[in-house]
């Protein structure tokens, strides 16, 4: 064939694929757009399902930490209860999403609804816009709740906040007065396991915790032990055993190596786990009990009915059997939380104040001391260098502990 033909051909096959049908370019482009948009929906419900928890989260730990702020020592802090959030908040794929479901701008807008914090209690809701701090105007450049935090800190050290704020296009003004409260923040954690700890200054609940519970008062419980764990300082005590059984494990190490005997570590590794271990059981029944004054001291109806959370969990936790070194059963917990109750309620109908009272621990009893509370008892205790006595048996909550962290 010669060369002419040949590119007669070709062009022939071009055009009878010219001819063939090709995809429609706007209907693709609809479909991206659609595509887009669907994402951005599934986004968005995500986000508003994490803030919906958290806000249940934080709603159930204010009064905790509201209510018992004289006993968290020096953990206390000056707290408005003022959650906001920009669009610069949410980065990346999830701002879209943010910034459609929240109405978010530049300037910061209120995120969650605290029925017990004084933001809310002054006035201020979700979707309302910051405008400006004690007649100071916010400036967004580009990051509204920076600049909003900053003067925020500065504005709170005399004791309230004078705050403007936009609600549907209308300006408003609302005086925001500081509140004590114990300083340990609550965060929702992602997790697939029934979960929660406590790490020394914050508190960690799972999410698979939180639909776990059956009532406010069973994650109260949840929260109330993490609290307790952080306010008697058991994650520092903690790490101090483990230190001490890692430092003895380490010296037979090396005196085994001195004689040549090389031991690979394996005594360290045992000291390591008896510190683990040692006083881990006071440990849980000690934040236990006092998690039920808590509960009480905050408002919440606490009965029998909270003993039926152990039962549950025994039922999910089949591995409850082989934590029984480190912390008690589930059925010792629910008895212990009876116990505790009952003893309560004995406070109550004597009008004695709703203060734990564990022998084994002088936290509280300086606390009552500071109050004018204490008996003379408690004043001496908790001044005396001396060992406390042997720890009353009650009864600890569950436990899922990480590395150098008390946990439920």
């Amino acid at each position: 064939m010669s060369f002419s033909n040949r590119f007669l051909c070709i062009c022939l096959v071009f055009v009878s694929l010219a001819s063939c049908a090709s995809p429609n370019g706007r209907f693709w482009q609809s479909k991206r757009s659609a595509l887009a948009a669907e994402e951005i929906n599934k986004q968005a419900s995500l986000i508003r399902s994490w803030v919906e928890q958290e806000q249940r989260l934080f709603n159930v730990a204010t009064p905790l930490m509201t209510a018992n702020a004289e006993l968290c020592g020096s953990d206390v802090t000056e707290w408005l209860g003022l959650y906001t959030a920009d669009i610069n908040t949410f980065g990346g794929d999830w701002r879209a999403a943010a910034v459609r479901e929240f109405n978010l701008v530049e300037l910061p807008a209120v995120i969650y609804d605290i029925k017990g914090a004084p933001a809310y209690q002054a006035g201020l809701r979700r979707g309302d816009v910051i405008v400006a701090i004690n007649g100071k105007m916010i400036d967004p450049d580009g990051n509204g709740s920076e600049s909003f935090g900053r003067m925020l800190n500065d504005a709170k050290r005399v004791g309230y906040v004078d705050i403007e704020f936009t609600r549907d296009g209308a300006l408003g003004a609302l005086r925001v007065r500081n509140m004590k409260r114990c300083s340990y923040d609550a965060f929702l954690e992602d997790s697939d396991q029934i979960n929660a700890y406590a790490d020394g200054k914050r508190i960690f609940v799972s999410t698979p915790m939180l639909d776990f519970v059956k009532s406010d008062e069973e994650l109260a419980l949840i929260i109330a032990h993490e609290m307790a764990h952080n306010t008697l300082g058991h994650v520092a005590a903690r790490q101090e055993n483990i230190l001490a059984g890692q430092y003895s494990g380490l010296l037979v190490d090396l005196l085994f190596g001195a004689a040549g005997i090389n031991t690979d570590g394996e005594f360290e590794r045992a000291g390591i786990e008896a510190g683990s271990l040692l006083y881990s059981q006071e440990y849980e029944r000690e934040a236990d009990y006092v998690a039920a004054y808590y509960l009480a001291r905050a408002g919440f109806l606490i009965d029998s009915s909270l003993t039926d959370f152990w039962h549950r969990m025994a039922a999910v936790s089949p591995d409850s059997l082989d934590r029984r070194f480190t912390h008690p059963t589930m059925y010792q917990r629910s008895r212990a939380l009876d116990d505790t109750l009952s003893e309560i309620e004995a406070k109550k109908a004597l009008g004695v104040a709703l203060l734990p009272t564990p022998k084994d621990h002088t936290i509280m009893a300086q606390a009552r001391a500071t109050t004018g509370t204490a008996d003379s008892t408690e004043i001496e205790t908790a001044k005396s260098t001396e060992q406390p006595e042997e720890p009353v048996d009650f009864n600890t909550p569950l436990e899922f502990e990480v590395e150098g962290e008390a946990g439920v």
